[in-house]
Formats: structure tokens, sequence, C-alpha cells
């Protein structure tokens, strides 16, 4: 009887997170905040649908390269400022039409 409750209470965690994340994607508001240094490529290409190439290349990475790093940590290995690579990335989301900030 109580691996079968255990079993039932991991289900029902899992349940509770699938309609948790299925929410928080399917939010509106939540791709209309802008880019942020905070943000890793990954999240950006899901949250705003841009094109992985494109993303590399105002990231100035190769194309195919998805680091799993927020975008501040990707400044501090170029060297760059991280504010300038976040309005790099801003600007290839408008330019393929994302939401605006």
């Amino acid at each position: 009887m109580g691996g079968l409750a255990l079993s039932a209470l991991v289900a029902m965690v899992f349940a509770l997170r699938l309609t948790g994340l299925m929410l928080w994607w399917a939010d509106p508001d939540r791709a209309a905040q802008p880019v942020a240094d905070w943000m890793t490529p990954r999240y950006i290409q899901r949250a705003y649908g841009l094109d992985p190439d494109d993303l590399s290349a105002a990231l100035g990475l190769p194309p195919h390269s998805a680091p799993r790093e927020p975008l501040s940590a990707i400044a501090r290995s170029q060297g760059a400022d991280a504010q300038n690579l976040v309005a790099r990335v801003q600007a290839a989301v408008e330019a393929a039409g994302g939401a605006p900030p």
C-alpha cells in the first residue's frame, strides 16, 4: 500500500510541474519583457521564437553553438560589456519580429 501511495504522490508532483510549465510558456506577458543579462540563449530562443543561427550571430558565436551560460557570462568571456550584448540580442529579436520591450 505504501508503494502505491508513493507512486501516486510522485505522479502528482510531475503533473503539477507540467501544468505550471505549460501555464508559464503560454503566458503572453512573459514574452513582452525585454532581453536581460540573466537570460540564457536557450531561454531567448524559446521565449522569443528566435532562430538559433540568428541568435548566435548576435552573440558573436559560431553557428549552431548553444552555450548554457547567461548573457552576462558570455559577455564576460568575450571581454565585452553585458549591456551592449543585451542590446545586440534585443535588436535581433526585434528584427525577427519578436516581442518588443
